[in-house]
């Protein structure tokens, strides 16, 4: 049975639509829609799971002080409609900061919470308790009554008769609110072997490659929250049955027998509070009458460092640090993670190996691989390795998806002349921006195609050739080129 509490987390994460824009090379934005779904069961002592899964009839446990402290389990789904904006800061060689931050509108979908922060019981046998005393606080948003048991005509408690409709996704709580923010520092010492010149522009960063020998990113994630209206049935009260009550004899547990459900708990609790042969402070209702309860996300900080070691292999150490809330009875919440993912990552292929610890989870030996657009993964592959050897249940953490992108490629040049071959128009001879690619061998100006004195350096109006003497005769044409034409007649005439 050991001595840790029971806990417990379904976390489920689905991407409806996904979408970033480029802005210009230093800013981007975008929009995303996700359905979350968070369910939390914590600090259940092993003795209640075994007195509740035995109702009651576990004599080793009768006859015990025993207690349960900050038992909790909680429920919310929501969505979320995400706008997101990020802006490079620095740009500086090797150093390269980025920032930036998500908008967050919610919809919730249903919440429901039962809590204690103290909780002491002592069962004479399986019909009647020494006592049982504790604060407790359970409630649920309006739309979730209908999965609750209802009264009949005759007054029995019957099976809610419950058809699913398109109103479960309606807007079931106040329009909420959230924020991520977060920055990326990168550490480029080969910065360098990065940049490059093309189709008329210089210092480009080339944006097929990470260019960082370290990463350290920074973010605290799901700040805000939404606020639902409680169900009728909500409540807060505060129980004191048997030999610590002023009865001072053990009570009787036949008059539970009738709970099936949310609604016959509440009537009891409400005959327990008011029927006047019962010890009125039995079942103490609360003073306070809020008709709603507020969830909030669960908050995270996330701290990464990734290193680069050599071509495509990288080690990543990773901190998710999650707000408990222990003593907010209705609150939603992820456990803290420490994890270390050496991992192989090429453009078409990828595998990470995360080595992890939590509280919650223990230790974790996880596999991810990537082909293509098919992603699969789970968080612990030991029990597979070894299901003789290691039973001990971490977590179902499966997943499975396609992920669909465009990758940045680098722009080819074959002649190497720093125009890209969409652009070149003459993609195999290097030449220059200015005639997109074709080559001017003799600088004047005139592109090859064009000139017709290619390798010398000459006039427009003479169709590249040149006219050393200025005399309008093209060299190649001119008898005496180096001297103007009025003076070479001159010459000419003594010798006749």
């Amino acid at each position: 049975m050991g001595n840790k509490p029971y806990r417990g987390i379904v976390n489920l994460n689905v991407d409806l639509f996904n979408l970033m824009v480029t802005l210009n090379r230093k800013s981007a934005i975008g929009l995303q829609v996700k359905h979350r779904t968070l369910v939390n069961v914590d600090h259940i002592a092993p003795e209640l799971v075994t007195l509740s899964l035995n109702s009651l009839d576990y004599s080793s446990l009768w006859n015990l002080d025993l207690s349960d402290q900050l038992l909790n389990v909680s429920f919310n789904s929501w969505i979320e409609y995400n706008l997101s904006y990020a802006q490079v800061i620095k740009e500086d060689g090797e150093h390269f900061v980025k920032a930036g931050g998500k908008l967050k509108f919610l919809q919730g979908l249903g919440a429901a919470y039962v809590h204690t922060d103290n909780v002491d019981y002592n069962f004479q046998d399986a019909d009647f308790a020494n006592y049982v005393q504790g604060d407790f606080s359970y409630g649920y948003s309006q739309n979730l009554g209908g999965y609750i048991e209802q009264l009949d005509s005759n007054g029995q408690f019957v099976s809610a008769d419950y058809q699913f409709s398109g109103d479960d996704f309606a807007l079931h709580s106040n329009l909420g609110f959230g924020v991520d923010i977060g920055g990326v520092y990168e550490w480029r010492p080969n910065w360098k072997e990065y940049k490059y010149d093309m189709d008329g522009e210089t210092n480009l960063w080339r944006k097929d490659k990470n260019k960082y020998k370290l990463k350290v990113s920074f973010a605290i994630n799901d700040i805000g929250g939404m606020r639902y209206t409680k169900g009728d049935l909500s409540r807060d009260f505060t129980a004191n049955l048997g030999v610590n009550s002023s009865t001072f004899q053990p009570y009787d547990l036949e008059i539970f027998d009738t709970i099936s459900g949310f609604q016959s708990f509440d009537n009891l609790v409400d005959y327990l509070a008011t029927n006047d042969s019962i010890a009125t402070n039995d079942i103490t209702l609360s003073d306070e009458n809020v008709d709603y309860f507020r969830i909030n996300l669960p908050t995270n900080i996330n701290l990464a460092v990734d290193y680069h070691i050599w071509n495509d292999f990288y080690v990543d150490a990773r901190a998710i640090i999650g707000f408990q809330r222990n003593n907010d009875p209705s609150k939603v919440r992820l456990p803290s993670v420490f994890t270390l993912t050496p991992r192989y990552d090429y453009k078409y292929i990828g595998v990470s190996l995360p080595l992890s610890y939590s509280g919650f989870y223990g230790f974790r030996t996880g596999l991810g691989l990537r082909f293509g657009p098919l992603v699969i993964g789970m968080a612990d592959i030991k029990p597979l390795l070894a299901p003789g050897k290691d039973k001990n249940i971490r977590g179902a953490n499966i997943y499975a998806g396609l992920k669909f992108w465009m990758f940045n490629k680098h722009l080819k040049d074959n002649d190497k002349d720093k125009v890209s071959n969409k652009k070149d128009e003459c993609i195999d001879l290097a030449g220059v921006w200015e005639f997109m690619g074709c080559p001017d061998s003799d600088g004047d100006g005139i592109k090859d195609t064009e000139d017709a004195c290619p390798l010398d350096s000459g006039l427009v109006e003479f169709q590249g050739c040149p006219d050393t003497d200025r005399d309008s005769i093209i060299d190649k044409d001119d008898m005496c080129p180096e001297v103007a034409w009025f003076v070479s007649v001159q010459r000419l005439s003594r010798y006749r």
